[in-house]
């Protein structure tokens, strides 16, 4: 066991990357002493965002009313903060007032941010059960920008829950018209012939591993992406090229089986969405769109019900014509022989990168590169995928930059690590 004062003492360390796991502790375990100090760090503006952001879930946890004011304050038009603290203030705030949070949700979602930003605040408000009604309320007389409409819609309709009313709304407040998800048999027809004469594999590939459209967080090609949607491996020798259209434009038209996903509502007013990965007599352990593992103890479910696909409506309503040709033209050419098809060869298809955070370059500047190899300093690692061919693309991986002064020049690296498993003694050639 933890004695508190150990965390307490953490928070006054300018270099302990254990930092922010020790600020979460002391939310989760309810330590109302150390308010005081957790209002400060995230206040604190020469404190790393990361370390801030973890100070605003433990005040959301502890739920007292300073709380509520702090967030407020901090989202405050008024007061200068960075966006990402603002976000993270709202995201807070929700967990404690949905109404106060919905009412200042829009001075957010007026901002320019990335999808992933404007997704979280859709997901502050469409994991509570009660979350619906205040953002619902807004909406309705609120004007948002086109872009987050569209975020909302479709964060909206990932989430298993009857949002027709609010999808109205995101489309009456973004000012965008409803888009149909039906598609003629003389279009797809049309489209088909068109992905046969122009579309591009190797294109494709690219436009499958776009970071925003997040298709490799759900898919895995011969092991190389998520677990949470079917296996692309070999899809292109199972599927119709018109199967695979009308997949992509409306994923809820044909679901594989198994991969219809589970809404389940629990006994602290919690949503949860995501594929049922098992099940005994304890806990239900579902895997959500973020491919995470979720175990929910069975006691704590309120209401459970089969879902749709975790796949949003409106994935690729941002792609062009062509782009959307080159997608499936790379999908229909998965698992048949060629360039695309299952090779025999042992490839590394799964890696971690080093992200590029304060931390990391104060790891570099004290004990050099070589101590990025050593599990203890705590550093940062996200998930990494190669290429069908086995190749790993360098311009895909993010870059820590280190100034040599003498030399006047800044080199730019990246950082990679995996693992692999074996089932005999032996030496490993890499």
């Amino acid at each position: 066991q933890i004695d508190p004062k150990v965390l307490m003492a953490s928070l006054e360390s300018k270099s302990d990357p254990r930092q922010a796991s020790a600020i979460r502790l002391l939310g989760l375990w309810k330590i109302i002493s150390a308010q005081p100090a957790l209002e400060g760090i995230a206040k604190d503006d020469a404190k790393d965002l990361s370390i801030r952001k973890a100070a605003f879930e433990s005040i959301a946890d502890l739920g007292s009313k300073s709380s509520i004011a702090l967030l407020k304050g901090m989202i405050a038009a008024s007061i200068d903060n960075p966006l990402p603290i603002k976000r993270w203030a709202l995201v807070s705030l929700a967990s404690l007032d949905l109404n106060s949070a919905a009412e200042l949700s829009v001075k957010i979602l007026e901002l320019p941010q990335s999808s992933a930003e404007l997704a979280e605040v859709f997901d502050a408000f469409l994991s509570k059960k009660e979350g619906l009604a205040p953002i619902l309320k807004v909406l309705a007389n609120s004007t948002i920008s086109a872009d987050a409409a569209k975020v909302g819609i479709r964060q909206a309709k990932g989430s298993g829950r009857d949002v027709t009313e609010l999808v109205k709304n995101l489309e009456k407040a973004g000012k965008i018209g409803a888009v149909s998800r039906e598609i003629s048999k003389e279009k797809l027809a049309e489209m088909t012939k068109a992905v046969l004469a122009q579309g591009d594999p190797a294109r494709g590939e690219l436009v499958f591993r776009r970071k925003e459209l997040v298709c490799m967080k759900c898919h895995a090609i011969s092991g190389s992406g998520g677990l949470v949607g079917p296996d692309m491996t070999s899809i292109g020798a199972s599927a119709q090229i018109d199967y695979l259209i009308e997949s992509m434009i409306n994923p809820n038209k044909a679901i594989k089986e198994n991969y219809h996903s589970i809404v389940v509502t629990t006994d602290d007013g919690k949503v949860f969405n995501g594929i049922k990965v098992r099940q005994d007599n304890n806990e239900l352990v579902l895997r959500d769109a973020e491919d995470r593992l979720i175990n929910i103890s069975l006691k704590k479910i309120e209401e459970q019900k089969n879902g749709k696909s975790l796949m949003p409506e409106g994935m690729v309503d941002s792609l062009t014509q062509g782009e959307l040709l080159d997608l499936v033209r790379f999908l229909s050419e998965l698992g048949k022989v060629g360039p695309y098809g299952p090779g025999k060869a042992s490839i590394v298809r799964r890696y971690e990168a080093m992200e590029p955070d304060a931390n990391a370059y104060t790891v570099l500047a004290r004990k050099g590169q070589d101590a990025f190899a050593n599990p203890a300093e705590n550093l940062k690692w996200s998930s990494a995928y190669a290429m069908v061919d086995g190749t790993l693309p360098l311009r895909d991986l993010p870059l820590l930059q280190q100034k040599r002064s003498l030399e006047n020049i800044t080199h730019s690296m990246a950082f990679v690590r995996f693992g692999f498993e074996t089932s005999s003694m032996g030496s490993v050639n890499i």
